[in-house]
């Protein structure tokens, strides 16, 4: 019986690992470097759900433990209402915007990905602002898809 040797070594999970685009693969019995491959990172989703939003009032929501990145933000309401919006972010009492222009929740789903920044840090504190709401909105939807 041929003399055989097992190796195992704890190689952290790729979602873990530095954005260097570098990993280790087995090809039978070498280790091989592969570059130049995309990570493909789930989204993480933080859901603000009123009840008969208010015009110019705040409502508070997350504090980033990590740096992310913004995919899109998605809006809509209940009834046959419209609410606009922005969401705030930085420090505590922020008003710094972080949609490029007020975004409109209608009946229909809205979105966008156009943001005065594409990146919040470590640190940031995240609150959705109602701009103006027409008629009797019953609830409003707001999401941020952060990687």
């Amino acid at each position: 019986m041929p003399d055989t040797k097992f190796y195992l070594e704890y190689i952290r999970p790729l979602g873990n690992m530095s954005d260097n685009l570098t990993k280790l693969v087995l090809s039978g019995e070498t280790v091989c470097q592969v570059t130049g491959f995309t990570i493909n990172t789930p989204d993480k989703i933080f859901t603000w759900t009123l009840t008969s939003p208010i015009s110019s009032a705040n409502y508070l929501g997350p504090r980033l433990q990590n740096t992310m990145k913004i995919r899109n933000v998605y809006a809509y309401v209940s009834s046959s209402t419209n609410v606009a919006f922005n969401i705030y972010y930085g420090a505590v009492g922020s008003t710094t915007t972080l949609l490029s222009s007020d975004l409109t929740a209608t009946t229909s789903e809205n979105s966008t990905t156009s943001f005065t920044t594409t990146t919040l840090s470590a640190g940031t504190w995240l609150r959705l602002h109602i701009s103006s709401v027409s008629g009797y909105p019953g609830q409003l939807v707001v999401s941020i898809a952060l990687y």
